[in-house]
């Protein structure tokens, strides 16, 4: 050993995933590659993926870096012209089910709120709202 040298025991862990359950308010089709998930913790975004895919209503994202297992993270889930839902979960060591609730169809104005500019674009582009609403 070396003088002033300390021994720290070093713990080698794999990353932990993600399994995603979304569904789409209004839509037949609960799948889409243009998803993305901000991962926050306590105010501070810590995390962004996207974009990433959602199939039948799941998603998976695998080896989820630079996040520590057993702390608690706010998850927000986005999609073009559907308001963000989140969640607040512990990240597991292996597998972190997220259950995320309908996203609704009503952010015409996509800046991921429900405000005056969503009903001007709705009152101003109809084929919008038709086009979300039979998708």
């Amino acid at each position: 050993m070396y003088p002033g040298k300390v021994n720290l025991p070093i713990e080698v862990i794999n990353p932990p995933s993600l399994l995603i359950k979304a569904k789409l308010w209004f839509s037949r089709q609960n799948s889409g590659d243009d998803y993305s998930l901000l991962i926050y913790q306590n105010d501070d975004l810590v995390k962004t993926i996207s974009p990433f895919s959602i199939s039948s209503g799941i998603g998976h994202i695998d080896r989820l870096t630079g996040l520590l297992p057993n702390q608690t993270y706010r998850f927000v889930l986005t999609k073009t012209y559907y308001l963000p839902r989140q969640t607040i979960s512990q990240l597991n060591e292996t597998v972190t089910p997220l259950n995320f609730n309908r996203q609704l169809p009503f952010d015409f104005y996509p800046d991921g709120q429900f405000n005056l500019k969503d009903i001007w674009v709705g009152l101003t582009q109809p084929f919008l709202i038709i086009f979300l609403f039979l998708k």
